[in-house]
């Protein structure tokens, strides 16, 4: 139990060194829509947005390659005909949006829920490990 404490205490302390050396973003434009094509396990399309979502902090595993096509199938589980409502937090090389987003009728975070159930991976290098620090933090899963 005192080595579990300690390993718990160890990876904090990595994790809040290294966002010092993250790039992590501020939530700009705020907008919304009904999902029209999930893409891959990270990206998906949206009725009335011209440019791609990309979901901030998910590492989704390539259509192509070990994974993805079951990564792909639990987003589109997730939100497919689902009104969402987005935050922007970035623009990426490929000129998607990157965001985090909510499923409109129950408030649940798309990336969230891709990350703790599995359906990918968290991107640390852009969050900082935000969603590893949510998720141990919930009163349910403390040491």
């Amino acid at each position: 139990r005192n080595l579990q404490t300690l390993l718990t205490l160890v990876a904090f302390a990595v994790l809040f060194l290294a966002q010092g050396f993250v790039k992590t973003a501020l939530p700009r434009e705020e907008f919304g829509g009904v999902v029209r094509h999930v893409s891959d396990g990270d990206t998906l399309l949206l009725k009335g947005v011209a440019a791609p979502i990309r979901l901030w902090g998910v590492d989704a595993p390539e259509l192509g390659g070990p994974g993805g096509s079951a990564s792909a199938e639990f987003l589109k589980s997730l939100v497919k005909g689902r009104s969402l409502a987005c935050k922007e937090m970035d623009i990426d090389r490929y000129q998607r949006i990157v965001a985090r987003c909510l499923i409109a009728d129950t408030g649940e975070e798309v990336n969230a829920l891709m990350i703790d159930e599995g359906g990918a991976d968290e991107y640390v290098r852009y969050t900082g490990g935000y969603y590893l620090w949510r998720h141990l933090a919930r009163p349910d899963k403390a040491p």
